[in-house]
């Protein structure tokens, strides 16, 4: 048997400097007061009458302060008389099964009791007819036998597409309450196509079903609330196109636009729907690969959040056996069944502990200087920009950076007794 650790004995790991990436830290600091604001400068409370039964979306992806965020919203509809409940907006996502749905939101803080209200959770949906673009509009039965919804999402770039519209109020209308059966009907279009098909859908949608308006949050490239902003249902098209370019604005960068290897402590769809987000990477099987750009990736973990979802998975070039040892295909294949996706959720080589992953995602770059040493962006994930480690290679490209200060001196890899990382702070 091969005996990883003789081959790969000569690759040895460089020492790391911590760095704090100076980026936007602009945030709300009263949720409850700027959810009340957004709701009544668009004057869409107006529409919610004294005992209407209301639905407001819940999606899997996890954002900053997310249940303080649904629990405003929810607590203001409850002052303004309605009769509130959640649904799970999430497609396929919770293995495609309401339990797993609910689950999913669960691990996010939201559940019945700290919501106040019930959380209503099925994979049957209604059919509303057919869009322009010829495809049929499906939505949960519960939300749309509710006298209203109120969409509720985060704004910001999709990690599988680009258009107009992207991860949003008109993708959560078209996938999330499609659920499964909309989810699939989407997706077996092109990635190409896919806004416009979101498009077409949710405008359907917005016509034949009770929408009563949205709620979109902008976030900060620390993951946190920066605007919210409320819109009638009339106006989401219009309105979504443009918090979509402010998000776009607000979103990190890595600060190098090319390095060796990247490595991510985590991945998870708590993080991104690739598990790793493209837009931060670089690194994407449906929107092409750019800047920046690594050579080889590799992936310890998936974080316990994503509930063994690896999606996202396969743009690793490597992953340690932690990160396999939680796959689950019952979480996995669901999603990548209904997106038609085969390529993000291969697995990649898979080395028995972390310190051989590092050497592996070494090993396997042509372009590393020998003389001064491999190019290294050592991140806990995707979503954490604020603090990250360098390779000492990178150092000096960092000191002409204002955007980047050095924390510290160069420090070893620290492993434990079974090789994997002690893991380091951030």
């Amino acid at each position: 048997m091969a005996d990883f650790h003789e081959l790969l004995a000569h690759i040895t790991i460089p020492e790391f400097v911590k760095v704090r990436y100076k980026i936007e830290q602009q945030s709300l600091t009263n949720l409850q007061e700027a959810m009340q604001d957004a709701l009544d400068s668009a004057h869409v409370l107006t529409r919610v009458q004294k005992g209407m039964r209301i639905a407001v979306t819940a999606g899997s992806r996890q954002m900053g302060e997310y249940p303080v965020l649904l629990k405003a919203l929810i607590d203001i509809l409850r002052q303004s008389g309605a009769d509130v409940f959640l649904v799970p907006a999430m497609g396929s996502h919770g293995g495609a099964t309401a339990e797993g749905q609910k689950a999913v939101l669960a691990e996010y803080g939201i559940t019945e009791a700290a919501m106040g209200v019930p959380i209503c959770s099925s994979m049957e949906t209604v059919s509303l007819g057919v869009a322009e673009n010829g495809m049929e509009v499906r939505m949960d039965r519960y939300a749309y036998g509710a006298d209203g919804i109120v969409v509720f999402n985060r704004i910001k770039a999709h990690t599988g597409f680009r258009g107009p519209v992207e991860s949003g109020l008109m993708k959560m209308i078209t996938i999330g309450l499609g659920k499964q059966h909309g989810a699939n009907i989407c997706h077996s279009d092109r990635p190409e196509n896919m806004s416009e098909n979101i498009h077409q859908i949710a405008a359907h949608a917005l016509t034949h079903a009770p929408i009563l308006f949205g709620v979109g949050v902008i976030e900060n490239a620390f993951h946190m609330p920066y605007k919210i902003a409320a819109m009638g249902a009339e106006d989401i098209w219009q309105e979504e196109q443009k918090l979509l370019l402010e998000s776009k604005a607000l979103m990190p960068r890595i600060p190098f636009k090319q390095a060796d290897v990247l490595f991510l402590d985590e991945i998870g769809k708590d993080i991104a729907g690739e598990g790793m987000d493209p837009n931060i990477t670089g690194r994407s099987f449906f929107i092409g690969n750019r800047e920046p750009n690594f050579e080889s990736i590799a992936v310890l973990d998936i974080t316990d959040a994503s509930e063994g979802n690896g999606t996202g998975i396969g743009n690793a070039d490597v992953i340690s056996k932690r990160a396999y040892d939680k796959f689950r295909m019952d979480m996995t294949y669901p999603n990548c069944i209904t997106s038609r996706d085969a390529k993000s959720t291969k697995i990649p080589v898979t080395m028995p502990c972390d310190k051989l992953a590092f050497q592996y995602a070494l090993q396997i770059c042509y372009g590393i200087d020998r003389e001064k040493g491999a190019r290294i962006v050592w991140l806990k994930n995707t979503l954490r920009l604020d603090t990250f480690y360098i390779s000492t290679a990178l150092l000096d490209e960092a000191r002409e950076n204002p955007d980047l200060e050095i924390l510290g001196n160069a420090v070893p890899v620290i492993f434990d007794e079974n090789d994997n990382v002690i893991q380091h702070d951030y």
